[in-house]
């Protein structure tokens, strides 16, 4: 990475009904990312937050209007045109993607002190799209390989949150990377198209890609984690939660010792 201030980048969208998302994030979710992460990074950073809601990006985190691009398939497409060469105009320099449903446990320091133009999140044999790192530009056929013909409908059930009424299970409307799905990458938007395109790299640019695993202090079950908050391990190397899955977090601050102590 170049030695510019380091932008670390939220995204936060309204999708249609029959695509929304499991988590609606709002200005309160944006503060507790910037607060927790804030805490944790001495590297010199900015925060900025890419989304449609302007009014709930918060003091201390520069707000960056969401394009339309892929919106419409719902999921976490629309972030891939962050791989675009022209996303430097509008980012400004190297940055690091971290989502919202995320718990900082740890200094992050070590995580963001990488040479490589991009670094993503390995879990297992896939590429977890909750948290990447790149010098923009660097890695443009992430975005211009993408083709929109190669996506299929697909009907799913999704679990409703704790904190949400109605139905426990909710259908929905999703759409699926046919390529990807055939090579055996079975989950995720776009975490399933990078986890594909990694693979379809030649040698000499896979070589210029960086890993986290968790090796790196990162684990990927939060969800598993506030059904059994014995298994969390902060004070163990632990630096990063992500809680992928229908439950937020921060519905559960008081009732989890630990997520109190981190959280917000």
């Amino acid at each position: 990475m170049n030695n510019d201030t380091l932008k670390i980048v939220c995204w936060m969208w309204q999708e249609s009904k029959k695509t929304q998302p499991r988590t609606t994030y709002t200005i309160d979710h944006v503060r507790a990312w910037r607060n927790m992460i804030d805490r944790n990074l001495s590297i010199p950073h900015e925060f900025v937050c890419i989304t449609d809601s302007p009014d709930e990006v918060p003091e201390g985190v520069r707000y960056v209007p969401l394009w339309s691009d892929l919106l419409e398939y719902g999921g976490c497409y629309v972030r891939l045109r962050a791989f675009t060469e022209e996303i430097g105009n509008l980012i400004g320099g190297s940055f690091v993607s971290i989502d919202l449903d995320c718990v900082v446990t740890g200094s992050l320091d070590p995580l963001f002190n990488r040479s490589e133009p991009l670094v993503l999140y390995k879990v297992d044999k896939r590429i977890q799209g909750s948290m990447w790192m790149m010098e923009t530009g660097a890695f443009p056929e992430f975005w211009t390989d993408f083709r929109r013909e190669d996506l299929i409908e697909t009907i799913t059930k999704k679990h409703k949150r704790k904190s949400e009424s109605g139905p426990k299970i909710r259908i929905m409307t999703s759409y699926a990377h046919g390529p990807a799905r055939a090579a055996g990458f079975k989950i995720g938007t776009d975490q399933r198209w990078m986890s594909y395109k990694l693979t379809q790299l030649p040698d000499e640019k896979k070589r210029q890609v960086g890993l986290w695993t968790h090796e790196d202090g990162i684990l990927n079950n939060g969800q598993a984690l506030l059904k059994d908050p014995r298994q969390i391990p902060p004070g163990y190397g632990t630096r990063l939660v992500f809680f992928s899955g229908p439950e937020d977090p921060a519905d559960y601050v008081s009732e989890i010792p630990w997520l109190g102590e981190y959280y917000g």
